[in-house]
């Protein structure tokens, strides 16, 4: 009998424990949760913000030009670019080169909240100052192509690693760079912000939303989002490029003109095939994943953590399973990794 009170005593301690840690555990969640809430969002927020231009006619940021494209024509017909809707193309002084995605709709955010300039709400999780841009001017403006190394690193390096790559530094949207990869998500938003810091411009990386406002101008420009293989830099497919490439995970590149790429793993330099452009930005579909300015918090393994996202697919994988709209988690700084700017008119 002592023996069994033993047992039911500690029985009923190891049930103690756990019912304690389960109240621990879900009243960090709680807070966790309560810290995100920030602000309720209401109609008065937004009311008094000034429409500046229109989703169909956007405006050419200070210190930028217009740059015509067979596809994409600022010609003026009918008071509006005629080529509004095909992806139209300005340049900086450097030759940095960016997108025009027009946005119609508005999401409505009335009675979500915000937290640290993020909003949250129905399972949108997008930046304040993202919804801003669009109310004010009807849409964004994209990098072209992948972020490029700067040419001094790549004048400097004879091998690429996380050593090399996941520095501080100003990143290019230029056709023919090669692609910056090896870089962790902390460090491409600091370098997406470094691009432009003006008083009318600024730079950051791409969102999670902004991305879907790109996949549903896509899909309705006639482009299949969930199988990307037609347009994209993936293991399985063949193709002519112009171009550098990396035949060994991102390590080395070598030049070479209207090369075939055969089935196997192959990172191209921005811009290497007309075949791989959509609404005229270049590479949206594999070739490197590239990072969300995204963020959530998830039940991880030591407790609540943050779970940052990428999109795209990359070019070891195929274009169903990681087509243009699909999404992965972060790891480490690796090859198949790298990011796309943003401009926001200020």
């Amino acid at each position: 009998m002592k023996k069994h009170g033993k047992i039911m005593i500690t029985v009923v301690i190891i049930l103690v424990v756990i019912v304690i840690i389960t109240i621990v555990f879900m009243k960090n969640i709680k807070q966790k949760d309560k810290e995100n809430v920030g602000e309720i969002i209401t109609e008065e927020r937004y009311k008094d913000i000034e429409e500046i231009s229109t989703y169909n006619n956007p405006i050419i940021p200070e210190g930028f030009k217009k740059v015509e494209t067979e596809t994409a024509s600022w010609e003026i017909e009918k008071g509006i670019p005629k080529g509004w809707n095909n992806g139209l193309v300005i340049e900086d002084e450097i030759g940095n080169q960016f997108v025009w995605v027009p946005v119609e709709s508005i999401p409505n955010v009335i009675g979500g909240n915000i937290k640290d300039d993020y909003i949250f709400y129905r399972g949108l999780n997008c930046n304040e100052k993202e919804l801003i841009q669009i109310l004010k001017y009807g849409g964004f403006y994209v990098g072209r192509y992948e972020a490029g190394l700067p040419q001094e690193i790549i004048e400097n390096t004879t091998e690429f690693s996380k050593n090399t790559n996941n520095v501080e530094g100003i990143p290019t949207s230029k056709k023919g760079q090669i692609v910056w990869n090896f870089i962790d998500w902390n460090m491409a938003k600091i370098n997406a912000q470094k691009m432009y810091n003006k008083n009318n411009i600024s730079s950051d990386l791409i969102t999670y939303n902004q991305w879907d406002k790109i996949m549903y101008w896509l899909d309705n420009s006639g482009y299949d989002i969930k199988d990307s293989r037609d347009y994209g830099n993936y293991s399985n497919i063949n193709f002519v490029f112009d171009g550098k490439y990396s035949i060994d995970y991102g390590k080395t590149y070598e030049y070479n003109n209207e090369k075939s790429k055969v089935i196997y793993n192959m990172i191209l330099s921005a811009g290497a095939t007309e075949r791989n452009k959509t609404n005229n930005i270049y590479d949206l579909a594999g070739n490197v994943t590239e990072f969300q300015d995204y963020r959530r918090y998830i039940n991880g393994d030591y407790g609540i953590e943050e779970d940052y996202r990428s999109r795209g697919g990359y070019y070891d994988s195929v274009g169903t399973g990681y087509s243009i709209s699909s999404d992965m988690s972060i790891s480490e700084a690796n090859s198949r990794q790298g990011f796309r700017i943003v401009l926001y008119q200020q």
